[in-house]
């Protein structure tokens, strides 16, 4: 269960990061999808409404969530001292997927 979620963690970040991009966490999901002030290249939605643009940035915070508590939590501790719960690696997974079929259904500038 351990090396699952470290591993469908990391599969999001490797995604959405373009080939010439060396940036990790954070700085990634900022590139990619932007901030308030500055859009990224790539989208969930349209922005047609005030919610649209909530639920985009709102799911920028979503895989820093996820990254930062889930593979950095991972990352830092060893598997062998590791004691995993079976409803948490299923929620893990549950919310990892989640972010895949977003990821899935979301496109770069100039597709759509």
């Amino acid at each position: 269960m351990f090396h699952a979620v470290t591993e469908a963690t990391k599969s999001l970040i490797e995604r959405i990061r373009p080939a010439e991009c060396a940036l990790d966490g954070e700085k990634l999901t900022q590139y990619v999808f932007g901030t308030r002030n500055n859009p990224g290249p790539r989208f969930i939605n349209d922005f047609s409404s005030p919610a649209d643009e909530a639920e985009h940035f709102g799911f920028i915070h979503l895989l820093n969530g996820i990254y930062g508590h889930l593979r950095n939590d991972h990352a830092h501790r060893a598997r062998l001292r590791s004691e995993e719960k079976e409803q948490d690696f299923l929620d893990a997974m549950a919310m990892i997927s989640y972010a895949h079929r977003v990821i899935d259904r979301s496109w770069l500038k100039g597709q759509a």
